[in-house]
């Protein structure tokens, strides 16, 4: 069964839905025409109520989804969400395997939404009794990127080395120019990497400075965690990783 990952022009941030966030309360803003962002919460140890952020993009009543919720609660709420505006979330794309990314993938699976990972990703929530995505992409070390779309809308998939984990991809929608960096890129307000115990810190500048080379024409980036900004973010990301080793 094939894909389709439709996408349509990304402008700046215009509408925002009213949800109770200081309370860690889902919630979605529209970012431009026809693509959404939302933001979940977990408390996570350590760390605190800790944001994480995904993508949904709709065309002709259809959304994709760039990453799950945290959890199967917040995976209905927001299905419920798009589902009450006459939209049908058809596939989910996860870009780690971590709780914040795919967290929700069983639960969609329940739905009939059809889900997506890398081998990798795959792999690694297998090793930790973790549901898998049920379609697997042709991501891996040699083969670093993958194109998937209709017509003239496509949504590119790049494996750019470890960093934040060593399955982490970022997905490039190249007809607003955004780059979807899920947790391998950092916001702005970061002082650190967060948690690296599943990553590769010595790899992560190295691994940053291919995707800045592939997408050196970023309008807008999104990082995992925190407020969106330019290719600004790759670049603090960077610094942070090489900072671990001076």
């Amino acid at each position: 069964m094939r894909l389709i990952f439709i996408l349509l022009t990304c402008l700046s941030a215009t509408f925002a839905v009213a949800h109770q966030t200081e309370k860690g309360e889902l919630a979605v803003t529209e970012i431009s025409n026809n693509l959404y962002q939302f933001v979940s919460y977990a408390k996570v140890e350590g760390y605190g109520l800790v944001p994480a952020n995904g993508l949904v993009s709709i065309a002709d009543g259809k959304g994709v989804m760039i990453d799950t919720p945290w959890t199967d609660n917040d995976t209905a709420k927001l299905l419920a969400w798009f589902r009450k505006r006459d939209i049908e979330i058809i596939a989910s794309l996860s870009t780690h395997f971590h709780q914040d990314r795919a967290g929700g993938i069983g639960f969609l699976q329940q739905a009939g939404v059809r889900t997506y990972a890398s081998k990798q990703t795959n792999k690694l929530l297998l090793e930790r009794g973790k549901t898998t995505a049920k379609f697997e992409l042709a991501v891996n070390p040699q083969i670093r990127w993958q194109s998937l779309g209709v017509s003239r809308h496509q949504l590119e998939i790049f494996f750019p080395g470890a960093g934040h984990s060593t399955d982490n991809v970022v997905v490039w929608l190249p007809e607003t120019s955004t780059l979807y960096g899920g947790c391998f890129v950092k916001s702005s307000r970061s002082t650190h990497l967060g948690y690296t115990a599943d990553g590769d810190t010595e790899a992560w500048p190295s691994s940053i400075e291919q995707v800045m080379k592939k997408y050196s024409d970023a309008k807008r980036v999104i990082p995992g965690h925190g407020a969106s900004g330019g290719i600004e973010l790759l670049k603090h990301t960077q610094q942070l990783a090489l900072s671990l080793s001076q």
